[in-house]
């Protein structure tokens, strides 16, 4: 029993003192680390020797040797490393890493003669091989890495080293040897499939020059050819396409999948939604007629006809459409949809769509009074759903100049959805309809706690306000004059009332406040565009950007007219040297980001 309390203890002392040692081993190294990383290596030198005598750590021992190379303590470079290969003995790994400081001295024979005899000592076994090319990689010695891979895909059979090769000719941006080893694998299996495009996704991230998607493109085109009856690469063409925002490619290839192997429209569904994610609303209409020309058998038949509904709609909410003409039929449709599924709680999205178009293009508010009373009735609301149909209400007061019916619609939304993001919404309304009637005290008083609103949309908004309303604010006009035009502008703008809109637009601009002028401008752009005056848009823009270039939101300004000039003057070129300009000009701005984006997306662009 004696003999087992002092084995016990023993036990125990050993632990902590190992738990001891390697505590300290860690703080020593931490302190080497900083002497090497400040170019004290003469200190770092020390610290790593003490360290070398309690542990021969490969990596005490790189940074030793670096040590010593950076003091250029050759001939102690040498002994040390023979003194610690006898030491450490056979060690494929670190003999990768004694070629490496007989590189730094100068000295290749050398180096090359280690790294041999690294991938020699590799060959017993994969975990080994993986352990060696992984320093080769890590020492950016990415030929060694391949050489490491070849030779051990001859010595060790039954073992593969296909994906490990594609990460080192990604490393070596061989991006075509690359990506036939990963084409190659999928045409074994489509297991690989997820791994494949997860490995390029990176990839693709990190691709400067963006040439590595061409690159799939095309072989995934002649891969096609090879192996016509393998949808697997399809598939990555939808993929690569989709990286790409290429939707119209990517819609051919699901087309022919989705009639290939009688989806019955599942995948131009999913398909579909990506577009439309990506405001590519014509691709994304055509795959919805696909899916209803299936007809009325179909699983997918009324999800496509309600979803290209939504389209339609979006089309014309983002300004792309204009037409009347296209937005009555597009009205007739809705109705028509209506008639077809009535009014239930999940076509609620749908009838709401329909409200706000008939609100805004009707001659009359008849019918969509008539909607929102029968959508309040429907079964099974929630306190959102409810609201959001009193929102439209409430924009039909507002449409009918009853601004005052409209601020105690939205003052009772937000009552009752303090914590939901409708709630935060209808009180930013309720601010402008203040904003609006002129009242700017108020309305300054209560900006400041929407723009910490937990709905990015309208903390956004709700800056925006904020600057016009502190920014246009006149210190040598009491009566603030030219605030209260810009407001009625907004007013007139937000009642689609366009003539009078732009009448008092450019008597804010003729008033030359030069910050108000932008917003003014600015406004005249955004409602020319609305309404398919693409060319007078564009001048608008042009006209802040060209006068007042220093004003705040004039990023704005130079952000739209080249989308302008992308979306809807053709005129691709202008539009990149606009977003270049913009980038140039306004490092700092919010719109940089999507500008580089857009600037990708137009050199990328596929041919029609």
């Amino acid at each position: 029993m004696y003999f087992f309390k002092k084995l016990a203890r023993f036990s125990l002392l050993t632990i902590v003192l190992l738990s001891f040692n390697k505590v300290y081993g860690q703080q020593e190294f931490r302190i080497a680390l900083e002497y090497y990383n400040n170019r004290e290596f003469e200190k770092a030198e020390s610290v790593l020797e003490t360290l070398l005598k309690k542990n021969i750590n490969s990596t005490y021992l790189r940074y030793y040797l670096n040590s010593l190379v950076e003091q250029k303590k050759y001939d102690e470079t040498e002994k040390a490393i023979k003194y610690y290969m006898r030491k450490a003995g056979d060690n494929a790994s670190l003999k990768v890493d004694i070629g490496q400081i007989y590189k730094l001295m100068g000295k290749t024979k050398e180096s090359e003669k280690y790294y041999r005899e690294a991938i020699s000592g590799s060959l017993t076994n994969r975990n080994s091989v993986v352990s060696v090319a992984s320093k080769f990689i890590n020492s950016r010695e990415f030929e060694w890495a391949e050489r490491t891979y070849f030779e051990a895909s001859k010595k060790l059979k039954g073992e593969s080293f296909e994906q490990e090769l594609a990460t080192v000719y990604y490393y070596m941006r061989r991006y075509d040897e690359m990506v036939d080893i990963y084409l190659e694998l999928l045409a074994r299996s489509d297991g690989f499939l997820q791994m494949v495009q997860n490995r390029l996704n990176s990839a693709i991230y990190t691709d400067t020059d963006k040439s590595l998607t061409d690159i799939v493109e095309q072989k995934l085109l002649l891969k096609i050819q090879q192996y016509p009856k393998h949808d697997v690469f399809n598939e990555m063409l939808i993929w690569i396409y989709i990286q790409q925002n290429n939707y119209s490619g990517a819609y051919i290839q699901a087309r022919a999948l989705d009639l290939r192997n009688r989806e019955n429209g599942k995948r131009l569904i999913t398909l579909a939604k990506r577009a439309t994610d990506s405001k590519d609303y014509e691709t994304a209409i055509k795959a919805y007629n696909d899916v209803l020309e299936y007809g009325e058998f179909s699983p997918f038949y009324n999800e496509a006809y309600r979803e290209k509904l939504h389209v339609l709609f979006a089309r014309i909410k983002t300004g792309l459409v204009a037409d009347i003409e296209t937005i009555n039929n597009t009205i007739e449709l809705y109705k028509n949809a209506i008639t077809r599924f009535g009014y239930q709680h999940d076509f609620l999205p749908t009838i709401l769509n329909f409200i706000e178009l008939s609100s805004i293009y009707s001659e009359t508010y008849t019918e969509a009074l008539q909607a929102i009373e029968k959508a309040e009735n429907i079964k099974g609301l929630t306190t959102v759903d409810i609201a959001n149909i009193e929102v439209l209400k409430a924009d039909i007061m507002l449409y009918q100049n009853k601004i005052w019916d409209a601020t105690l619609i939205y003052a009772k939304i937000e009552r009752d959805n303090k914590e939901n993001p409708i709630g935060y919404e209808a009180k930013f309304r309720k601010v402008k309809m203040a904003f609006y009637l002129h009242d700017f005290e108020w309305a300054k008083s209560q900006i400041d706690v929407i723009k910490a609103s937990t709905t990015k949309l309208t903390s956004n908004d709700a800056i925006e306000m904020s600057i016009a309303l502190y920014e246009g604010w006149s210190e040598t006009d009491s009566t603030q004059q030219q605030l209260k035009l810009y407001a009625t502008a907004l007013l007139k703008h937000a009642q689609h009332d366009v003539q009078n809109a732009l009448i008092i637009v450019d008597s804010v601009v003729a008033m030359q406040n030069s910050f108000l002028s932008v917003e003014a401008l600015n406004l005249k752009g955004k409602i020319l565009q609305e309404n398919a005056r693409y060319a007078e848009a564009a001048e608008a823009y042009e006209k802040a950007v060209t006068f007042y270039s220093y004003e705040t939101n004039s990023d704005f300004s130079l952000f739209q007219l080249g989308k302008l000039y992308s979306e809807h003057l053709n005129d691709n070129d202008k539009a990149i040297e606009l977003f270049t300009k913009l980038l140039h000009d306004y490092k700092s701005s919010i719109f940089c980001v999507e500008a580089r984006h857009l600037i990708h997306n137009i050199r990328h662009k596929p041919i029609q």
